[in-house]
């Protein structure tokens, strides 16, 4: 009699522990009978994105944009396993492997994936991709016309070289607002007397400011991208292009930081690229819009098969 309590005592144990295991990774959607856990939706964000959802930073619309994200590239993965690819380690899926290690492993353990869940999702990544290399790219044909069509269709947005200025992005955070002139007359002190002295500049706000300073450092930020930070007009970031390179623009006061950018090279016209200039590129983002067309058909003509269910509208409550 002993006997037997003690297995069906155990077997709770079991069951409980197997409950437990079950709902440490909820399931937020459903494709056909496959399902999508909370993983799936955490794996596509990037550590800035995770962090502003965390805060409450980022609208509704963002998060179901990466839960739509999240459905489709599930999807892929689904039409992948379909199509009757297989995994093989080979040289090339470790070496993929390891690379994914050294960039993803260390932001997935901080969202709360065990190894299991992180070889799985490298799982899914590598049939994804070996879907599209072996299964999608090899269908695309194209002519040098093609090509040229390609080029005058969408020179202005990816062959054109839009103003620009390099250099380095400078902020200092504000703690109240009581302290946006003594922290803007400091730096307008610093950048008068060190203004065409990076290496010096940045010791001197370092000092002053200590860890409420932050550098971005050689980095390029186009026109739009300046419109962007600023929210400033066309004609207004005009004038920060006419700042002379080694030179510091002027300060800015954007939600609780104060910034300004040191220039090292600007460019102050739109250059565009002819195609032989940029044959190689156009041939590339040829092939990608193309493989993006047949990936978007494809998971549409997979969605009007399988019905989706949502089960929790909101993921991120769950991060």
């Amino acid at each position: 009699m002993k006997k037997n309590i003690v297995i069906v005592l155990v077997g709770m144990v079991i069951l409980f522990v197997g409950c437990k295991a079950r709902s440490k990774y909820p399931i937020i959607a459903k494709i056909g009978k496959h399902n999508i856990n909370v993983n799936d939706f955490k794996v596509i964000l990037n550590d800035a994105t995770y962090g502003l959802i965390k805060s409450g930073k980022i609208k509704d619309i963002a998060i179901q944009h990466f839960y739509s994200v999240t459905i489709d590239q599930k999807i892929l993965y689904l039409l992948a396993k379909e199509s009757g690819l297989k995994i093989n380690e080979t040289d090339e899926y470790r070496k993929y492997q390891e690379n994914f290690n050294k960039t993803r492993r260390d932001f997935y353990l901080k969202l709360g994936l065990n190894e299991g869940e992180i070889q799985r999702t490298f799982n899914e990544y590598w049939i994804q991709r070996e879907f599209i290399e072996k299964k999608i790219k090899p269908t695309i044909e194209y002519k040098e016309t093609d090509l040229k069509k390609y080029y005058e269709t969408n020179k202005k947005v990816y062959f054109t070289v839009k103003p620009y200025i390099k250099g380095h992005r400078i902020s200092v955070k504000v703690p109240d607002p009581e302290a946006v002139l003594r922290i803007s007359a400091k730096l307008e002190k610093l950048k008068k007397q060190h203004g065409t002295n990076y290496k010096i500049l940045k010791e001197k706000i370092t000092e002053s400011f200590g860890n409420s300073a932050f550098f971005i450092e050689d980095k390029q930020f186009n026109i739009d991208q300046l419109r962007n930070i600023f929210k400033k007009s066309p004609d207004e970031v005009n004038n920060i292009l006419k700042t002379k390179e080694n030179h510091s623009t002027d300060l800015e006061e954007i939600n609780d930081m104060i910034l300004f950018f040191y220039i090292t090279k600007k460019q102050t016209e739109e250059i565009k690229k002819s195609y032989d200039e940029v044959k190689d590129i156009v041939l590339k983002n040829y092939i990608i819009s193309n493989i993006q067309k047949i990936v978007a058909k494809k998971t549409k003509e997979y969605k009007n098969r399988h019905p989706i269910t949502i089960l929790v509208e909101d993921p991120a409550s769950l991060l």
